[in-house]
């Protein structure tokens, strides 16, 4: 059986700073840094790296990105510089890997480093103080895995979170993507009252349809008004669907969100400076208490939105699919609140992506039956 050896766990951050060392190296050496990606991932590692004392000189994308003169391509900045240390800031995979292969290759590219998925609603990596502050913590909610799998998943998590190293973790412990929140850790035997909180397009629904599950109705909500009317438009000619333009949290109001027209629209944090809209906000105690499935991967907010499933989970027992990715503390905070709702749930953990710390999923079920 996998055991959980912080000893274990605090080496892996030896592996970040040493790619830090190195950078400082360069930068003492009067070797420029520069970054690979200009998008909201790459202004996350630059903060990071500011913080860790490393300057970031330019950023560079590919030719065919370059959208005016000030743009830079790597060969730009090989002109400019001559020798250059290059951090890579972009979030495929595919290009990761091609693109790292490419920059080894140039004489011109002293050294290529990454630093794994700096997810915008919470801190770029674990540290140090998290594990001691939070040990007993983290050690409880380890013993709660239901299986070998969810232990090992939980181990590579941290190990990634730690390291920035996600395919090095990450890829053997990894599901492929296509099993998230419907897989063989369920049994589907009666008609299903599917809850869908961030429902962004529609995309879960196209997934649970797929699934060929037998369902009594589907409630979706989805706070970001333009990815609501794609969801409306994506389920319109369903009359088990209701949509409702709603954020779910712990309770009814209205709150801060921030508008991204995509999958990381998100209720703005209260450390965050970054603008937001008044949108409201339910609890599924409210709008769906008969809730036999409840699907979770609302940016941060999936804490609160347990609060406001209290008396669901109570008295329904519901399978339970809940991200727990967004913040550090998910993946202890939310294993062990779920147990603490209700004793009678066997808890699974499983990772849905091979090179990013994220599409990570906790499921829960009451039933023993089926195939674990």
């Amino acid at each position: 059986m996998s055991a959980l050896s912080m000893n274990e766990l605090l080496n892996c951050e030896k592996e970040r700073q040493d790619k830090l060392e190195k950078l400082r190296g360069y930068q003492e050496k009067k070797i420029p840094v520069v970054q690979y990606g200009k998008g909201e991932f790459g202004n996350e590692v630059k903060k990071f790296l500011e913080k860790e004392g490393i300057r970031i000189e330019d950023a560079f994308v590919d030719e065919k990105y370059k959208t005016d003169a000030s743009d830079l391509t790597l060969m730009d900045c090989i002109a400019k510089y001559k020798k250059v240390a290059v951090v890579v800031c972009v979030s495929s995979p595919n290009v990761i890997e091609e693109r790292t292969k490419e920059f080894c290759n140039n004489p011109d590219v002293l050294d290529v480093f990454f630093f794994g998925h700096s997810y915008p609603a919470g801190r770029s990596f674990l540290s140090i103080d998290d594990l001691k502050e939070n040990q007993d913590r983290i050690e409880e909610a380890f013993s709660l895995w239901e299986d070998e799998l969810s232990r090992e998943t939980m181990i590579a998590f941290l190990k990634a979170k730690l390291s920035g190293n996600n395919r090095k973790y990450l890829e053997p412990v990894a599901e492929h993507s296509g099993t998230e929140y419907f897989n063989s850790l369920f049994q589907w035997e009666k008609p299903e009252v599917f809850v869908d909180g961030g429902a962004f397009n529609g995309d879960t629904y196209e997934s649970f349809l797929k699934n060929n599950i037998d369902y009594k109705k589907y409630v979706a909500f989805e706070p970001d008004h333009n990815n609501f009317n794609l969801l409306k438009a994506a389920t319109e000619n369903d009359q088990k669907v209701s949509v409702i333009e709603k954020g779910i949290f712990g309770s009814v109001g209205s709150l801060s969100f921030q508008v991204n027209s995509d999958m990381s629209s998100k209720f703005t944090l209260e450390n965050e400076k970054k603008e937001g809209i008044l949108v409201p906000v339910t609890t599924i105690d409210q709008e769906v208490p008969d809730a036999t499935f409840i699907k979770l991967d609302i940016e941060g907010s999936e804490y609160e939105g347990l609060k406001g499933a209290i008396h669901t989970i109570q008295q329904n027992k519901p399978k339970l699919a809940i991200c727990c990715y967004h913040k550090i503390e998910d993946i202890w905070q939310l294993p062990l609140y779920v147990k603490e709702l209700n004793q009678d749930y066997r808890l699974y953990l499983r990772q849905h992506e091979n090179a990013w710390t994220r599409d990570l999923v906790l499921y829960a079920e009451v039933s023993s039956s089926g195939t674990k």
